[in-house]
């Protein structure tokens, strides 16, 4: 057997697929890691290994993440075209159309393949990843499980490449994976950038987390077994697991605030596991009634959803000895979906909600439209904006409305209705009257005043901070133009 050498690797590969994949099609896996393995088999990494470790780290990556088995296969083959001979005639051939297109995709993105490569090129490719993405999501999963093992291999490579690759991972692929609220995979691919980018930083508050961890645990188990004595005797399920915060956030926590490592409280969180949303408001008042709460420290995101996936209750508490306890309230089905977001809709066909799906779908496109990406360095500031922050506010009605940070009331009345955003005249937040070019704050109630004939204004564009919005803005004052020249 030629490649007994990875017999263990494929058998975990196999099983994985097995435990998670509930229509699993082992033979297009067992076909496609034969033929990556025979594709790959005489290259090399810079470490000396088989260049075939690398497809198939991120294969087992996709079993894991409970993928389905055409992109797992499309995980076993996504460098065949670039770094091989193999065509595209071949593949579709022996694979069909769906994993030629996800492996097409994905060949096309490597935005640092390396040092030659300049920053305009890296824009294009960049593109490239969001119209992929924008037809089939799949693609950007495949990708951040790729990038996942390229940034646990990087010490290889000389240190202006790392730094490079690692500074790209955390300032694009972390925020994607964050707006397609895969958790999980963020905080992961966070921590591997912040240690090849800070590696004395990033080892010193790990030693720190470990440490502070043995002590917030003993505190935080009287925690828990007194709640789980109240959950009982109102026969409530409850569970309970911890999570370090990631290295990274406590890093940009310490800059944020401008404690030292020491002063930050939140190293551990306390996930409090429950059956039902009803079972975590009850959970909640009763920890309540056990401990003293934060006040301002309560957050619920299971009434208004986070990007519309992620729901928990978010508490801090004052716990034994008066030691600050962070906690998240939330159902099984809620930690998993925060866990790997958007992937749950591929392992899960039967997921309520698929709105949600294409949702993220028309958020990729919107940064496809001619009007933005004829201009690269303007559509670079605006994905740049779009990906660090979100806020949410509030129609008059009462439903949620995901803006960029720092958005108008222009971009929330482009998000209702273009015919809306171009008649916006004044705005009315939490009741009283406000400019429409100042920013909003999340949580606020927003209510648009519209005139009769647009006001649009050249002007907006250098305050709206939406895709959606810039690009209705730029063609309706297009369109104005037009009408004003007819008329001359």
């Amino acid at each position: 057997m030629p490649y007994s050498r990875f017999r263990e690797e494929y058998l975990a590969l196999l099983n994985a697929i097995k435990a998670k994949s509930p229509k699993p099609d082992l033979k297009l896996v067992k076909k496609a890691f034969l033929f990556s393995f025979q594709a790959h088999k005489s290259q090399k990494r810079l470490s000396g290994e088989q260049f075939f470790t690398h497809p198939l780290d991120t294969a087992l990556r996709l079993a894991d993440w409970g993928m389905d088995s055409e992109t797992i296969a499309a995980g076993l083959l996504h460098d065949c075209l670039e770094d091989t001979e193999t065509s595209e005639q071949n593949l579709k051939r022996k694979f069909g159309p769906g994993v030629l297109e996800l492996v097409k995709g994905v060949s096309k993105l490597a935005i640092i393949a390396s040092k030659t490569r300049k920053s305009q090129k890296r824009v294009e490719d960049l593109e490239k990843l969001l119209l992929a993405a924008s037809k089939d999501l799949r693609v950007l999963i495949i990708k951040l499980a790729d990038k996942i093992h390229n940034l646990q291999t990087l010490h290889h490579l000389p240190r202006p490449d790392r730094e490079r690759i690692a500074l790209e991972a955390l300032t694009v692929y972390a925020p994607l994976a964050h707006k397609l609220s895969m958790h999980r995979v963020k905080f992961e691919i966070e921590d591997l950038a912040f240690k090849t980018l800070h590696p004395e930083r990033f080892e010193e508050l790990k030693k720190l987390a470990n440490s502070k961890k043995r002590l917030l645990e003993k505190h935080s188990g009287i925690l828990q077994a007194k709640l789980k004595a109240e959950c009982s005797k109102a026969g409530i399920p409850v569970m309970f697991s911890k999570s370090l915060k990631s290295t990274f956030a406590m890093d940009q926590k310490c800059q944020h605030t401008g404690k030292e490592p020491m002063e930050i409280e939140d190293f551990l969180i306390i996930y409090i596991l429950t059956t039902t949303p009803e079972n975590c408001y009850s959970i909640l008042g009763k920890l309540h009634s056990l401990f003293k709460p934060v006040p301002g420290k309560f957050k619920d995101f299971i009434a208004v959803p986070e990007h519309g996936l992620y729901q928990a209750l978010h508490t801090k508490v004052i716990g034994p000895n008066g030691q600050k306890v962070k906690c998240y309230i939330s159902t099984f089905e809620m930690l998993e979906t925060a866990n790997y977001g958007i992937i749950c809709f591929f392992r899960n066909p039967g997921m309520k909600n698929k709105k949600l799906l294409h949702e993220k779908l028309e958020w990729l496109q919107s940064f496809l439209k001619p009007s933005l990406l004829k201009d690269r360095k303007f559509f670079m500031e605006v994905l740049d904006l779009e990906l660090k922050r979100d806020i949410t506010v509030f129609t008059p009605k009462g439903d949620p409305i995901v803006l960029p940070f720092s958005s108008t009331s222009i971009d929330f009345a482009y998000s209702i209705h273009i015919t809306l955003g171009n008649h916006c005249w004044k705005s009315v937040v939490n009741g009283k009257e406000q400019s429409i070019e100042k920013a909003l704050n999340a949580g606020e109630t927003v209510r648009i005043i519209g005139s009769e004939k647009p006001r649009l204004r050249q002007e907006w564009l250098s305050l709206l901070k939406s895709p959606r919005a810039i690009v209705a803005l730029k063609k309706g004052l297009k369109n104005q133009k037009a009408s004003n020249n007819r008329r001359v």
